[in-house]
């Protein structure tokens, strides 16, 4: 397994279900423990992450991302953890913009990446391939998620889109047979096919929401992948111009 030169990861193994989403009972407070009392670069943003259980502000989210922004910079050599900062900027503007109606498995993603952010800095001992395994494992995590927000978006707008005739349009009587017969002879064979062909308006099916719901799914995830590669790039011209 290894980070690709386009920021993509090559995930050559699959996640265990116990790191996805984390393991439900753990806290940020599970986090390997160095005996270091002194102040991180992380102890910021673990401080704001750790009152977003409480509540979810445009203040707290707006420090969130700051924060994240400043530690993409204090980062930036390091390509891994700029993929981590970015997942993490990721699902905390997903937050921001959604607050309580968010899908609650963003708030979990957003606590387990952060510890996984966590444990890759202060862990002395970890090899890069466990760092990229790990890594690895939370963007299965964003992209899981990205299909729950999809399938519960297909399912709100199914509800919202089948709408019953609308009752306006039905005359009081119908026509006779005869005079129904007669409407129809005299339509000449276009206008029968049209008829066929019109569709239903204001009428969404279940199968065009999910369709719809998938292809939003997909451009959402090369938008903020590709702007995972963007940083990438970014990051390895500063390289080469130091060199």
């Amino acid at each position: 397994m290894a980070l690709q030169k386009d920021g993509t990861v090559d995930c050559g193994v699959e996640a265990d279900p116990k790191d996805l989403f984390g393991h439900g009972n753990e806290s940020l407070d599970s986090v390997e423990d160095t005996g270091d009392p002194e102040v991180t670069p992380l102890t910021e943003l673990k401080s704001i992450v750790l009152s977003l259980d409480w509540e979810i502000t445009d203040e707290i989210m707006s420090r969130f991302v700051k924060e994240i922004d400043k530690l993409k910079d204090t980062y930036r050599d390091d390509e891994i953890l700029v993929s981590f900062l970015g997942l993490l900027d990721s699902v905390g503007k997903y937050i921001k913009t959604h607050k309580a109606k968010a899908h609650p498995n963003a708030s979990k993603l957003l606590n387990s990446a952060y510890m996984s952010l966590e444990k890759v800095i202060v862990s002395k001992d970890i090899t890069e391939p466990e760092k990229n395994r790990i890594l690895a494992n939370q963007l299965k995590s964003f992209k899981r998620l990205m299909e729950q927000i999809a399938l519960r978006k297909a399912a709100s707008d199914g509800k919202k889109g089948l709408k019953p005739p609308d009752e306006a349009r039905v005359t009081p009587q119908e026509p006779k047979e005869d005079q129904a017969i007669q409407q129809k002879e005299e339509r000449s064979p276009e206008e029968a096919k049209e008829t066929q062909l019109e569709p239903h308006e204001g009428r969404v099916s279940p199968d065009e929401s999910l369709r719809l719901a998938v292809d939003e799914l997909k451009q959402l995830i090369q938008e903020e992948f590709k702007a995972l590669r963007e940083e990438l790039r970014q990051l390895r011209e500063s390289k080469e111009r130091l060199i």
